[in-house]
């Protein structure tokens, strides 16, 4: 089934808003295209506002997804990172919890203790800490409780929701009971799937920050380029993509900060081949991204992307792809024929040179389905660190990506140009991010991307300021494998299976030998022995053949090069 091929490829929503009118200028050259507004807009509510209706731009008072909690050891604590802060998620029996990681003693991470009696417990020195942050035990103490209310560590709000774990990003701020309940950006589909499959979404470290992650996701037009050769993608297909904005959705919780549609899906959209398809794509501030598609009515079809500003340029992503129960999208038969001769050519290849068999497109939560998933951001990370690198070294920003105004900086009004409307979404979402990160603690701002001239941790410009080896930027087992129950058990699994591949192969070796042996001594007859050292050689000949082909397997959990110029 190639219902997770949508992670590449699907676009799409509900339709149910008519599409704004683009305003074109007339004059020499190709029409501009005229863009969204600026993000403080006459749809935003006022300052005397509930505070669950009121924009937020401090990045640190907003709901982030963290870890998915599938599958995550609920015996023993994991460290995270949101925003530049380091912290520890554990569970104390009752829920999920998450701690600042340092112990109060003398600070040493929480993350390497343990959870014991319902408590987080400091491997240091012993101190126990309650789900609230309180100081349970000190063993050192001569009096219980001597510690009192200065031993307390910082303690983030937490809730669990569609599979993952999410935080309030700022441990300072009591989040009042409406914002303790503001809905989450999820739809009824992600909903939905979760029920059905809880172990549905699929995570994964990223070497760039959360500003580049964005501007990637929101980018329909990089696809049939990045992602050549995934399911129906082609870089042949690659051309002119036009996007319409959406009008602005009433100011509520849970709603879209901005959206626009797919004005040709037939045509762009590999998934799709019927004129009534309709594709919308929609940015949740802050930390949502959705591809909501209906390839034909009745059917529907989502992309849901999470993000996470783990740190200055560096980031973690979570991917979901929903569908009706029982209605998993199907390649339209126009593609079918091109992804079945590039299975053939791809088998043909194999027989000749060698190499694994392909993954099949699985199910949500599988292994299958993360592999896919890994190439699909294989095909970006290979080049967006670098892009973030080349950016500050030359004290660059999104402000001076290429306009028809000028090929140098960028001054955007409340109103900017661009020469397509590809690039919409992408500066959409940069010009918030902007306006988001003036309203935030500079040290939130910076884990959320740098602008021009603006130094990250360790005197390394953005983050960006150490170059990394293909087998950091495309890294699979810290960047996911370690933190996935399903890929760690798979890789596991693999691993054996060499194993005893080998032992079986070197009992074959022993078997002819010791039959060789007892031949030449007239112990049994040769035309045996003849017998037996044939089978032996051929047994492990195909020991060998199983062995390598595993080991090619358990190598996919830990790194795979990819080379756009291969990709043919």
């Amino acid at each position: 089934m190639l219902h997770a091929f949508l992670a590449a490829c699907a676009f799409r929503s509900p339709g149910v808003r008519p599409p704004a009118t683009l305003t074109s200028r007339s004059g020499a050259g190709p029409p501009t295209v005229r863009m969204f507004a600026a993000d403080a807009s006459a749809a935003e509510v006022s300052s005397d506002a509930p505070a669950q209706l009121r924009p937020q731009h401090e990045l640190a008072k907003a709901w982030w997804p963290v870890i998915l909690t599938h599958g995550l050891d609920r015996s023993r604590p994991h460290p995270v990172q949101l925003l530049g802060q380091s912290l520890v998620v554990w569970h104390d029996g009752a829920a999920w919890r998450c701690f600042a990681d340092a112990c109060a003693h003398r600070f040493a991470p929480l993350s390497e203790g343990r959870v014991e009696g319902g408590c987080l417990q400091c491997s240091y020195h012993g101190w126990s800490f309650d789900g609230g942050g309180g100081c349970a035990r000190v063993p050192q103490a001569q009096q219980p409780h001597a510690a009192g209310e200065r031993a307390r560590v910082g303690a983030f709000q937490t809730r669990e929701e569609a599979g993952m774990l999410w935080v309030w990003g700022d441990a300072a701020s009591t989040v009042a009971e409406a914002e303790a309940a503001l809905p989450l950006p999820l739809s009824p589909l992600l909903r939905q799937l979760c029920e059905r499959s809880p172990a549905a979404g699929f995570q994964r470290d990223l070497p760039y920050g959360y500003e580049l992650l964005g501007e990637n996701l929101l980018d329909v037009s990089h696809l049939p380029f990045s992602h050549h050769g995934v399911g129906g993608l082609a870089r042949e297909a690659g051309g002119s993509l036009e996007l319409r904005p959406l009008p602005p959705s009433p100011p509520a919780p849970g709603a879209a900060r901005f959206s626009a549609a797919v004005l040709q899906p037939a045509r762009d959209d590999p998934m799709v081949d019927s004129a009534a398809a309709s594709v919308n794509i929609s940015f949740f501030a802050p930390q949502h991204v959705r591809y909501e598609r209906r390839p034909r009515p009745g059917a529907a079809a989502n992309v849901e992307l999470f993000l996470c500003p783990t740190a200055q340029g560096r980031s973690r992503v979570f991917l979901f792809n929903a569908f009706a129960a029982g209605a998993r999208p199907a390649v339209p038969a126009s593609r079918m024929a091109r992804l079945l001769l590039s299975k053939a050519v791809g088998a043909v290849r194999r027989l000749l040179v060698g190499g694994p068999p392909p993954r099949s497109f699985g199910a949500p939560g599988t292994v299958a389905d993360h592999m896919l998933s890994h190439l699909i951001f294989d095909g970006d990370g290979i080049f967006l660190h670098y892009q973030g690198q080349r950016m500050a070294e030359r004290g660059l920003s999104f402000r001076d990506y290429f306009t028809p105004t000028s090929a140098g900086a960028l001054t955007l009004p409340r109103h900017f140009t661009s020469p397509t409307s590809a690039d919409a979404l992408v500066l959409r979402f940069r010009t918030w991010l902007s306006s988001a990160r003036r309203g935030s603690d500079p040290a939130v701002a910076a884990a959320a991307g740098s602008e021009a001239g603006e130094t990250g941790e360790a005197g390394e410009r953005g983050g960006y300021g150490r170059s990394l080896e293909r087998a950091q930027l495309l890294d699979r087992y810290d960047s996911h494998t370690r933190h996935c129950a399903v890929c760690s058990a798979e890789l596991d699994r693999v691993r054996a299976a060499a194993k005893l591949c080998k032992r079986l192969g070197e009992a074959c070796i022993a078997l002819a030998g010791g039959v060789l042996a007892a031949a030449l001594g007239g112990a049994a007859s040769p035309r045996v022995a003849g017998v037996v050292a044939a089978g032996g050689a051929l047994a492990l000949w195909r020991l060998e053949r199983a062995q390598a082909q595993l080991l090619r397997e358990a190598a996919a959990f830990i790194f795979v090069d990819y080379v756009h110029a291969d990709r043919d």
